[in-house]
């Protein structure tokens, strides 16, 4: 095999000049890595609107179940509520019979 000894880089008068195998690799690094870069920006991209979906259907689910849970507080108020009735009205009920039994 003879090896290439010519440099790769050279600074002359026309400016800074390249070997040809080093031009073509460097411009082949430059393709692959703008197309490395642009599939994981589309892959970024993918997976920030997966994202977006995900968090408004768990916002969703979240109203959901915060309705529920004030439709459920609201019923266990009226519990609470008609409880407190029922007690008030058999005091009223032991007070009356303690009048009735102190009576005879």
């Amino acid at each position: 095999m003879s090896e290439d000894i010519r440099p790769r880089i050279e600074n002359s008068e026309r400016g800074i000049t390249l070997n040809k195998s080093l031009a073509w690799t460097i411009l082949t690094a430059l393709i692959a890595g703008g197309f490395w870069v642009g599939s994981q920006v589309t892959s970024l991209q993918t997976i920030t609107q997966d994202n977006k979906a995900r968090s408004a259907d768990q916002s969703a689910e979240i109203t959901i179940i915060n309705n529920r849970l004030r439709s459920i507080e609201t019923q266990q108020a009226r519990s609470d509520e008609k409880f407190s009735n029922i007690l008030g009205y058999l005091t009223r009920i032991d007070a009356r019979l303690e009048r009735i039994e102190q009576g005879k």
